[in-house]
């Protein structure tokens, strides 16, 4: 999302300075949430960021934006597409099986 579209959200939604974003998210200090929107926090490999401002020296955000990123924090990780992950062992097995294949095909030639 580019700086304008952003402002606009945030501006749209209705400013909230990041001390009461922050007890809105359950956090003590407001330094938390500027750490969430600068660094972000991550999950499951994904890095997720406040989505926020800057207004000369304060940053602000928005209610519905503290919202969607304690949403996406707590969604449930998306699972891996097709089969299950294999395990080691399974792998290391097949991986045998298919040496052994191999090693036969090589001194049949």
């Amino acid at each position: 999302m580019d700086g304008i579209t952003l402002v606009e959200r945030i501006t749209s939604e209705g400013t909230l300075g990041m001390r009461a974003a922050a007890a809105l998210a359950g956090q003590k200090s407001a330094s938390t949430l500027v750490r969430w929107h600068k660094r972000g926090v991550r999950r499951d490999g994904i890095i997720f960021k406040l989505e926020a401002i800057r207004t000369g020296s304060k940053m602000l955000t928005s209610r519905a934006a503290v919202v969607r990123f304690l949403a996406a924090l707590n969604q449930s990780p998306v699972p891996p597409s097709g089969d299950s992950i294999e395990q080691p062992a399974t792998r290391r097995k097949r991986s045998g099986a298919a040496s052994a294949q191999l090693d036969a095909l090589l001194a049949a030639a």
